[in-house]
């Protein structure tokens, strides 16, 4: 999951605010968060990863070209496919290197 690293941000009707993917391949005990983020501030200073706005009903990848339209109900699949585009694009750069 570290390709999921960054600010996954969201806008519902009930609430707007953001969080702090930070996927290492290091043991949780391990774990050290960046510096100058803590639970109030700092995670919206960090590189947006995905933009959630269950408003609109769109997706926002920085990986990927245009937006996903998604709502509540099938959410987990066009994330789903969301992570198999970012999969193969990650394998499309390793093939032509």
């Amino acid at each position: 999951f570290i390709g999921e690293s960054g600010q996954h941000s969201f806008r519902s009707t009930q609430a707007t605010g953001s969080c702090l993917v930070d996927a290492q391949d290091r043991a949780m005990r391990d774990y050290v968060p960046p510096v100058g983020v803590d639970r109030k501030t700092g995670v919206a200073a960090l590189a947006r990863r995905r933009h959630y706005d269950l408003i609109a009903g769109t997706i926002e990848d920085v990986r990927l070209d245009g937006k996903l339209y998604a709502n509540i109900d099938n959410l987990p699949t066009v994330l789903g496919q969301a992570l198999e585009r970012c999969l193969m694009k990650n394998i499309e750069g390793m093939l032509s290197e």
